[in-house]
């Protein structure tokens, strides 16, 4: 588990409205270095504030369903 944020989360309706990389990660149990590929390919949407990435829970959704 990473120092970043130690709760688990198991559902998708307990996540935040803006989620930040680490939070991808450990939610779908991927690599934080496969969150920035999805990021920087356009195949996960989302948006810099500043240098860092932040994703809309909706786009997290859209992801995991496999739509555009």
């Amino acid at each position: 588990m990473n120092d970043y944020n130690s709760e688990v989360i198991y559902e998708v309706g307990d996540l935040p409205a803006i989620l930040v990389p680490e939070d991808v990660a450990a939610f779908l149990n991927i690599h934080l270095n496969t969150v920035y590929k999805l990021l920087n390919t356009g195949v996960l949407k989302g948006f810099r504030a500043g240098v860092h990435w932040r994703i809309y829970k909706e786009n997290l959704l859209q992801y995991i369903l496999g739509r555009p």
